[in-house]
């Protein structure tokens, strides 16, 4: 069981020291939902039930046991209306035009099969001509960053309407990682997008390209990364946005998102 004495910090430990402080928050957060974590980590006996003692808006203090739902569960929504970065949450690539303020919202959750998504993408823009484009990294552990570069960031960089600012965000998060963390880097130097959110949590210059390794005789799995890269040439070893917005619980409960509200009222020059 999970009880009140036991530090989530303990879920640190098997996070890479080399990164950003957000990063490993949000790794903690996750794993606190994960049963194999948390029994791995000797927490709860049981990877399938956890007790979670929490604290409710109040102060109060309560307890509630959470059981591993069957593999066809259907997942519990947590509000009546999702806001739009929670939708279609099976879509790695997922455009809504908002014709109240002229703006393409597009959430690309991950850097691979962007091709025909991202000629989708364009054709709405040159049939909508929106006047702004909004490209929500928050989500995206990453894939090829050479894929977004040749199919998101260089037609975006050609298109006279979008890249100037004003017209192009790019939604950034601790979650916006590996070849998302490259492409947001790029974004930034390649166009005149303005990066909406919070600090990234990978740093840009650093090791990557994993490979894998059995060891002989434990023949446990080892993975070690194999390539430098150097996408903040000067200053920090970190990517931080033009206008930091960081999401409260009241937001959460509310439903709505800060960051993306930010960019539909900014004003268009």
């Amino acid at each position: 069981m999970y009880q009140s004495n036991v530090r989530p910090s303990l879920c640190k430990e098997l996070f890479p020291r080399d990164e950003n402080p957000d990063a490993s928050d949000s790794f903690i957060a996750n794993s606190l939902t994960s049963g194999g974590t948390l029994h791995g980590l000797g927490i709860t006996p049981d990877r399938n039930l956890v007790r979670y003692v929490l604290v409710d808006d109040s102060g109060q203090e309560f307890t509630i046991d959470a059981r591993s739902p069957a593999s066809d569960a259907a997942p519990i929504k947590p509000l009546k209306e999702m806001p739009l970065y929670m939708q279609n949450p099976e879509q790695p690539f997922a455009c809504k035009y908002l014709p109240d303020t002229r703006t393409l919202y597009c959430n690309v959750r991950a850097m691979r099969d962007l091709r025909k998504p991202a000629a989708d993408m364009l054709n709405v823009i040159h049939e909508k001509n929106p006047g702004k484009l909004a490209i929500d990294l928050r989500q995206n552990r990453g894939g090829d960053y050479e894929v977004g570069e040749k199919y998101l960031i260089h037609p975006v960089r050609d298109l006279p309407s979008i890249n100037k600012k004003g017209h192009l965000f790019v939604l950034i998060g601790a979650d916006t990682f590996s070849a998302a963390m490259n492409n947001a880097a790029e974004f930034h130097s390649q166009t005149a997008a303005l990066l909406v959110g919070q600090e990234i949590g990978e740093k840009p210059n650093s090791y990557q390209e994993p490979r894998s390794m059995t060891l002989p005789n434990s023949h446990l799995t080892v993975r070690y990364s194999t390539r430098f890269y150097q996408f903040a040439p000067e200053g920090e070893n970190a990517i931080r946005p033009d206008h930091e917005i960081v999401p409260t619980w009241s937001d959460y409960k509310a439903g709505s998102d800060p960051i993306l509200d930010w960019v539909l009222k900014y004003s268009l020059p």
